[in-house]
């Protein structure tokens, strides 16, 4: 990917500083298509109609986004240069951080704060996202109305969706169709999404004691999407599976065009190969989270790890395969196009073949930085293969802004 953007000047327009427009690079190669955004802040207050959505450009501004929620520890910072989309920075925690066992909120903020001071990032506020059983995510249809009236009674709606006390959650909305069309037939569809406030406040507090501001708390499947429509468009007749093989979790969207249409978080991952090494082949955390990439350990070969990793492998094809089930009972079509796969996890050999062998679709690696100018050896990165797979979250939150609802 070319990036015309030297180090020394990403610093400064991270930093706020001016940085002259006579290094701006407008080429066509770099311009992104403009894909609508999906902008769900559960900070925000819902009894707040949202604004109408910016232009697409507007959806940046200088803050850092980060995602440390599956232990990848990835920090992205992404703004326009010219016409085209550039990183102006990017970190991670070293490799032996990225996978220690963080018991404690402490822990987890000390380990945030170390990834700042690395680079030196002085910025504030950052973009964070939710994943998981806290996180409910209804797609509703409910009679025409104006914003400001849906504003109203957005709660009332809320509480026949959410399992929850409506007073323990938080919650936000997007209009997917106003229901102004000639085929409406008087409905409009919405977007609900709600988290609980404890989850909320778990991730806020922790950042905070790490010396930053939350200012957009997201949720992974929807960070995933932004990212995958600003690099690769819209496909208004494909339906598209965007994948993401985390740590702690499978975060899985179903697209259909512009549209989300199904969405569901699982609660195995990358953690599920390596604690089964751990048992099976009687391995200390670490050797068995080396091991799992492949990399040889003291007195275990990875032919040995093999067979663990195929068991666990197919326990997440099952999982999988519920999700898929599931989506094709509810949905008009029960076709799948295409799986596009990140997440760490994607990585593990043999996950990406057993994925095209039991549901006989193309599956393609996610590339965040398609259409975003990256270039890894300005950053440090010595192994980009390794980065690109865990940076797609994070590269979507790093598409958000304050206020940007």
């Amino acid at each position: 990917m070319r990036d015309t953007t030297t180090p020394d000047r990403a610093l400064q327009k991270r930093d706020g500083l001016p940085v002259g427009d006579d290094e701006l690079d407008g080429s066509s190669d770099s311009v992104v298509e403009r894909a609508p955004l999906l902008r769900i802040d559960l900070l925000r207050d819902a009894h707040t109609p949202p604004p109408a959505l910016d232009p697409w450009r507007h959806a940046l501004t200088d803050e850092l986004r980060v995602d440390v929620s599956h232990h990848d520890g990835v920090v992205v910072f992404v703004d326009f240069d010219g016409d085209a989309l550039v990183v102006l920075d990017q970190t991670q925690l070293p490799w032996h951080e990225r996978y220690l066992r963080l018991t404690s909120a402490e822990q987890v903020a000390d380990a945030i704060r170390r990834l700042f001071d690395t680079r030196g990032i002085k910025t504030k506020e950052v973009a964070a996202s939710l994943s998981g059983n806290a996180v409910i995510v209804k797609k509703i249809t409910l009679p025409v109305m104006t914003e400001a009236e849906l504003a109203e009674s957005i709660y009332w709606e809320a509480e026949q969706y959410i399992p929850f006390d409506i007073q323990d959650v938080n919650l936000d909305y997007q209009i997917l169709n106003a229901g102004t069309g000639a085929d409406s037939q008087g409905t409009m569809d919405v977007l609900l999404v709600a988290a609980k406030k404890e989850k909320i406040a778990d991730y806020t507090g922790v950042i905070s004691q790490a010396g930053r501001t939350a200012v957009v708390v997201d949720v992974d499947a929807f960070a995933l999407q932004n990212a995958y429509e600003v690099n690769y468009g819209l496909e208004p007749d494909h339906v598209v599976v965007l994948l993401n093989a985390g740590a702690s979790a499978i975060n899985i969207n179903i697209l259909q065009g512009d549209q989300s249409v199904f969405t569901r978080d699982i609660s195995i991952g990358g953690n599920a190969y390596t604690e089964a090494l751990q048992r099976e082949l009687s391995l200390p955390h670490e050797s068995a989270d080396t091991l799992k990439r492949g990399l040889p350990v003291d007195g275990t070969s990875y032919d040995d790890a093999k067979p663990v990793l195929r068991a666990v492998t197919e326990n997440m094809m099952l999982e999988i395969q519920k999700t898929f089930d599931f989506f094709k009972a509810t949905a008009a079509s029960d076709r799948i196009d295409r799986i596009v796969l990140s997440g760490g996890a994607s990585r593990v050999e043999g996950f990406a073949a057993a994925l095209q062998e039991r549901f006989g679709t193309t599956v393609e690696s996610f590339d965040p930085f398609k259409k975003i100018s990256f270039e890894a050896s300005k950053f440090g990165v010595d192994d980009p293969a390794n980065l690109v797979p865990q940076a797609a979250v994070a590269v979507g939150l790093a598409l958000r802004k304050t206020g940007d609802r």
